[in-house]
């Protein structure tokens, strides 16, 4: 939220100096910072939720497929070495 535009106009208009851009922590306390409405606030932390699920099904998947190319690839290296091929 800190890095918001909305935040960071409040901040730049609040702030001193040359060298040295200062803003007095009453001044920072006065910043006014919004947040979503509470159902909205559920609905993307569901969302994330679920992304987070999916995200660790996929990265499963791929150590499986990894681990299955490395078996693979000894497999082949044995019967490389060994005439097989």
């Amino acid at each position: 939220m800190m890095i918001s535009e909305a935040v960071q106009s409040q901040i730049r208009a609040k702030t001193y100096g040359a060298a040295l851009m200062q803003i007095n922590i009453g001044d920072l306390r006065k910043v006014v910072v919004s947040f979503p409405s509470l159902p909205e606030q559920k609905n993307v932390a569901a969302k994330l939720d679920e992304l987070s699920a999916e995200t660790q099904r996929l990265e499963s998947l791929y150590q499986r497929k990894l681990a299955a190319l490395d078996e693979l690839k000894k497999s082949l290296l044995h019967q490389a070495f060994s005439g097989a091929l």
